[in-house]
């Protein structure tokens, strides 16, 4: 048998990145403990491409509802989100037939790098998918703007998305803690923060 060297075996192609998907979720929330048997879950999931070498974001950006299985919407939540239950069970999906879409039509097999705004919606999906057996729709490659952010700019803690908005020039657009808004503001900041960190590779300074 002749043993193939490790430099002649074939290169994996390089992961694309022309394409950047963010994503936010809205979850239930109590303004303290959760009521016996409940916990939070998914009502909410936006999303919003952006297309990295122009450095736009299309409209309109995506956003699908969920149908939590141990939960309801408090009334706290309505005043921190504007969502009812009303709407959730008007419009909800069951979490797997979203992570479906999400995997198969909106990524549609490409392994693209997805984004949020912190950790928060990354471990939102991984623990509502293990509870509600469904299969997670996101690719590996997982970039937190919060951070990133703070640390290309200089900033010396990361900060709140409005707060992040502001410092760069932006002011939020649309009603906060909801997917769709929160989602196209972070692609906003995520554009912004690419075209400075661009100008200055170029040398051009911001």
């Amino acid at each position: 048998m002749i043993q193939q060297n490790k430099k002649d075996k074939p290169r994996r192609p390089e992961r694309r990145t022309d394409r950047l998907l963010v994503v936010d979720v809205a979850a239930t929330c109590w303004e303290g403990d959760p009521p016996p048997g409940e916990r939070s879950e998914i009502v909410q999931v936006g999303l919003a491409w952006i297309y990295t070498e122009g450095l736009e974001i299309p409209p309109p950006g995506v956003v699908r509802w969920v149908t939590p299985i141990a939960s309801k919407v408090s009334p706290f939540c309505v005043r921190l989100t504007g969502i009812t239950q009303a709407d959730v069970d008007a419009n909800g999906a069951p979490l797997g037939k979203v992570c479906d879409e999400i995997r198969d039509q909106i990524f549609a097999g490409a392994d693209l790098p997805w984004a949020s705004y912190g950790d928060y919606d990354r471990r939102q999906f991984d623990r509502n998918c293990r509870e509600a057996g469904a299969r997670y729709p996101f690719p590996g490659r997982h970039l937190n703007v919060k951070a990133w952010v703070a640390v290309m700019l200089g900033w010396p803690a990361e900060v709140g998305l409005k707060t992040a908005l502001e410092r760069v020039g932006l002011q939020f657009e649309g009603r906060a803690h909801q997917a769709g808004p929160d989602a196209r503001n972070v692609a906003r900041l995520l554009v912004e923060g690419m075209r400075r960190a661009r100008k200055l590779v170029s040398g051009r300074g911001v």
